[in-house]
């Protein structure tokens, strides 16, 4: 409310005072709407709030002012206060950008917000009986990132009303918001430091005290994203504000935003309220409609296409790209820089500032420069609904879409991070764009093109739901001896085969689990083999062999036999033609196949208009009307629009007929535009969408393909001859072969030319699919759709490494590592909590792995199935004796020491006595080598009767 003693000359004071002292109110600053006065320019609330310190002795409170009513207010007091709007401002852009987002989307990714604030609202109490459970309680979703939610929980677990107060306190309207979040924050932390966490952020940042408050009071305050806060400052021209003042800052700017361009705008109000359910949280104030408003524009870009990025996933040697697949982030390194949104990053001049500081790249300016500009990148552009491509050279290891924006993991030596769904791993290209740069923006456009393909293909199967009727052709299970990699197969086989629809098997019964896959195994829908040495392409494709015609004939015959995958891929094959030929009897011709009669049927039209002095008018999907004028010696057409001086365009018969073939492959109609132009590059559209009409309806009506299609560039009965062949993909019967220690074979000489033939787009039925012609029987041969290959690998054997690159990028790979739960959960073990005679096995196994890992790497470790069957301390012995002893001889070449390094001094003795004269006379000198110790194994499986020496004590040993 603007006190209605402020005169004229208050506001020509306050005019004076801000040409002197510049601009005092903190907000002050306008953002769309200007006070002129004598050809200057001034914000008008902040006038008003200074004119009160003149007429009323104090600046006048911000939160009772709005732009609009200082607006009416000088223009009230004199004429020679003049309100103008802006140029060039842009905040209205993202109300129309928002409202297009509603009419395609109709808020139905985002309307969970709406469900959880109303569902939670009120919440959590801090007066809750049992604080841990009440915040565990809250469905938090995404708003809150999931370390964040860890630390909540400790905090109320672990210092209950500690975090009881604080959260209190955080929630009291008589504090100032300005002083509540900086307190907070130090408050939590304090109390996190005194639990014993020395150095990990307590992530309660302003995101995540911003989303307590919104749920516990919906009505006063908006969810935050400090990503979008600072694109939004960025918009205004004005500057975000430090650590802690944030939040409060936003939310000024915000109320704003709302007064001045949510509130009026009617259109916008009508839209959302018609969207929402009844169930909902109404958002009286809008602020919840605010947030998502800047939310969907300024962090999604929404209007704005995606970008593609080429992300490192190493530092040094050291990868990381397990631990990013596996928690589904992207991250770079220079952790010591410390949390960006600390540090008010507004341009890549901050990022070298900030590694000048550390002394980084000090000798060489230029790369400081180059690597401030990636680290810039990756947290201000890489945005919401990009795509990512995690990098190791030239290799990309996985493709994923951006789902949330920066934030600062401490814990992890990649600590800035940004969330990923991941779409695609090991997609079976590559990327030369960008190598050795951390972040990179991608522009090939082939390679964007397949990057496209995979994400397409990945969100169309999201949609549907069913996961599991997409596993990856190519699979290989890698890992250490033990870790249950042919164990495993069989369940994978009978899952890809879609065995149990019903969720009948009781998968945790082994025994029904393989009587089932036998039976899958005699019907010949799954073949098992294993690799090796003598393993040849005539045993895998196909190859000479001899034979007796009979037994009675000693004469020795040649014939051409098929191998295991040529045998497999014949049988799968038949099976996916005759489910595609039933799917696709009794369908029309497709459109395609109807050009040419349709666009013969045009030019005679044509023609009978021009021989009877007329002209024949095409009308364009808008029913915009063209004229034929004529028609060319080549057989193109010339059309012109009905109006004087109208340019002519001409049609070409070869350029509509690849715009047919182009519709036929489309698999997304709002793609048509992009391949309308790519085919007809700049002639005029409007006359080829003519034409392409007319040959549409013509179909339509003399073909019966669908009486609706005369205005749709592709018509239904396509559209439902395509979901028919959808269907009848899923029809289609599965096969797998299961490939054991697929690394013992040479596979180069294995698979021969059929390693390029088992890629998913190479695959028989696919646009790329590719033929080869068999070397003994010179027949054509290609993989089918329907054959899926599982391979297991042991990393003890042969390192991921070491395997043929040809097949590695072929191949989905899942590690299986040693889970020493399993242990505990098996069996008679499950009932005596994972022990025998005091001996914990997860524990003993973890402590084995340990040493092994820390003496070589991690594909020597050993799983947890050396342990899965041992009840007694008598099968434990059997176990180290026959199984684990042996591995560890093989891996350390019968290196005693380290195998004592790895159990202990109780499994290796040393032979008692030198042998004198133990080797044949000779001039060299063997008084050393008949003094060298000599050591043995201890068999355990045998009573004891052996000491150790131990601190001047005699020790008698036993397992």
């Amino acid at each position: 409310m603007i006190p209605d003693n402020i005169t004229k000359d208050h506001v020509l004071k306050a005019i004076s005072d801000i040409d002197k002292n510049g601009l005092r109110y903190p907000l002050g600053k306008s953002s769309v709407y200007d006070l002129v006065y004598n050809g200057k320019e001034y914000p008008p609330k902040h006038t008003i709030i200074v004119a009160n310190e003149y007429a009323n002795g104090e600046l006048l409170n911000h939160k009772e002012l709005t732009t609009g009513a200082a607006q009416r207010y000088l223009t009230n007091l004199s004429d020679e206060f003049i309100i103008k709007v802006r140029e060039n401002n842009p905040l209205p852009k993202l109300i129309e950008k928002y409202k297009l987002y509603l009419e395609e989307t109709k808020l139905k990714d985002e309307l969970y917000k709406w469900h959880l604030l109303a569902k939670f609202r009120g919440r959590p109490n801090p007066d809750a009986e049992d604080l841990l459970a009440e915040v565990r309680g809250v469905e938090f979703s995404n708003l809150i990132y999931g370390i964040a939610k860890a630390v909540i929980y400790h905090l109320a677990g672990d210092a209950t009303e500690k975090y009881r107060d604080c959260l209190k306190e955080l929630f009291d309207d008589t504090i100032s918001l300005q002083n509540r979040i900086p307190s907070f924050s130090e408050e939590t932390l304090k109390i996190y430091r005194s639990l014993g966490v020395t150095k990990l952020s307590h992530h309660h940042d302003e995101r995540t005290m911003s989303t307590l408050l919104a749920f516990h009071n919906p009505d006063q305050y908006p969810l935050f994203k400090d990503s979008f806060y600072r694109k939004y400052c960025q918009l205004l021209g004005i500057k975000p504000r430090e650590k802690g003042e944030k939040y409060p800052h936003y939310t000024e700017l915000l109320q704003e935003f709302i007064d001045e361009y949510v509130n009026p705008d009617a259109e916008l109000l009508n839209t959302v309220n018609n969207l929402l359910p009844a169930d909902v949280y109404q958002d009286p104030n809008h602020l919840l409609l605010a947030q998502d408003i800047l939310y969907q524009t300024l962090d999604k870009q929404y209007g704005i296409g995606r970008s593609y990025w080429r992300i490192g996933t190493k530092e040094g040697e050291l990868s990381y790209w397990d631990y990013l697949y596996t928690n589904k982030k992207t991250g770079i390194g220079w952790a010591d820089l410390g949390d960006l949104t600390d540090l008010n990053i507004t341009s890549k001049k901050d990022i070298q500032k900030a590694l000048n500081k550390w002394g980084l790249y000090k000798k060489d300016k230029n790369l400081e420069s180059r690597k401030a500009g990636e680290i810039f990148n990756f947290f201000e552009d890489v945005k919401v609904g990009d795509v990512v491509l995690a990098q190791d050279g030239f290799q990309i290891l996985g493709i994923g879409i951006i789902k949330d924006e920066y934030v600062f993991n401490s814990e992890h030596s990649f600590a800035h991070q940004k969330e990923v769904e991941w779409v695609s791993e090991n997609p079976g290209f590559q990327n030369k764009q960008g190598n050795l740069t951390s972040v990179y923006k991608l522009n090939d456009p082939a390679l964007i093109n397949k990057v496209d393909l995979l994400i397409n293909k990945y969100m169309s199967t999201k949609t549907t739901g069913s996961p599991s009727s997409t596993p990856p052709l190519n699979q290989i299970l890698f890992g250490p001896p033990g870790t249950g990699k042919t164990y495993n197969t069989i369940n994978r086989a009978l899952e890809i085969i879609d065995e149990d629809p019903e969720k009948q098997l009781d998968w945790t019964n082994r025994e029904a689990v393989k009587t089932l896959f036998h039976r899958r195994v005699e019907e010949g829908r799954i073949v098992f083999c294993t690799f090796h040495q003598n393993m040849a392409y005539e045993d895998f494709i196909e190859g000479i062999k001899p034979s007796l015609d009979n037994e009675d004939d000693e004469k020795v015959n040649y014939r051409i036999d098929s191998g295991i995958l040529k045998s497999l891929s014949r049988t799968a094959f038949s099976e996916y033609l005759k489910i595609k030929s039933d799917a696709v009897e009794n369908i029309d011709l497709n459109r395609l196949q109807l050009f040419d009669e349709a666009w013969d049927h045009l030019a005679s039209a044509v023609q009978n208009k021009l021989d009877s002095n007329e002209v024949l008018e095409l009308y364009s999907l808008r029913n915009k009307p063209l004229e034929v004028l004529r028609i060319t010696q080549q057989g193109n057409l010339i059309l012109k629009p009905q109006l004087e001086n109208a340019e002519e365009y001409t049609v070409s018969y070869n350029r509509t007929q690849k715009l047919f073939e182009a519709f036929e492959k489309l698999d997304n109609v709002q793609n048509i535009d992009k391949e309308f132009r790519q085919v007809i590059g700049g002639s005029n559209s409007t006359a080829y969408w003519c034409v392409i009409n007319y040959l549409n309806k013509w179909i339509s009506d003399h073909k019966g393909l669908s009486p609706e299609a005369e205005t749709k560039p592709i018509n239904e009965a396509l559209i439902a001859f395509d979901n028919r062949l959808v269907k009848a993909d899923a029809a289609v019967p599965r096969y797998v072969l299961i490939i054991d220690e697929i690394n013992r074979g040479n596979v180069s000489q294995i698979f021969g030319e059929l390693i390029t033939l088992i890629e998913e787009d190479k695959r028989l039925g696919k646009e790329e699919a590719l033929l080869v012609t068999l070397p003994y029987s010179k027949k054509k041969f290609g993989v089918p759709p329907n054959l899926y290959l599982i391979g297991t690998m042991n990393t003890a054997d042969r390192s991921v490494e070491a395997l043929d690159t040809a097949l590695r990028r072929r191949f989905s790979f899942q590690e299986m590592p040693p889970i020493p739960e399993m242990i505990t959960n098996h069996g008679k073990l499950k009932e005596e909590g994972g022990s025998i005679n005091g001996i914990n096995l997860a524990h003993l196994l973890n402590t084995i792995n340990s040493r092994i890992e820390q003496l070589l790497d991690k594909d020597h470790l050993i799983g947890h199935s050396f342990f899965m069957h041992v009840d007694s301390t008598n099968k434990l012995k059997e176990a180290f004796q026959n199984k684990i002893i042996p591995l560890l001889q093989e891996y350390f070449y019968g290196d005693f020491g380290k195998i004592e390094l790895v159990l202990g001094a109780g499994f290796v003795k040393e032979k008692s006595g030198s042998v004198k004269g133990l080797f044949a006379k000779s001039k060299y000198d063997t008084s050393s080598l008949e003094d060298k110790p000599i050591y043995e194994l201890i068999d355990h499986t045998r009573e004891a009767n052996y000491t150790l020496e131990s601190n001047g004590l005699t020790i008698p040993v036993d397992f």
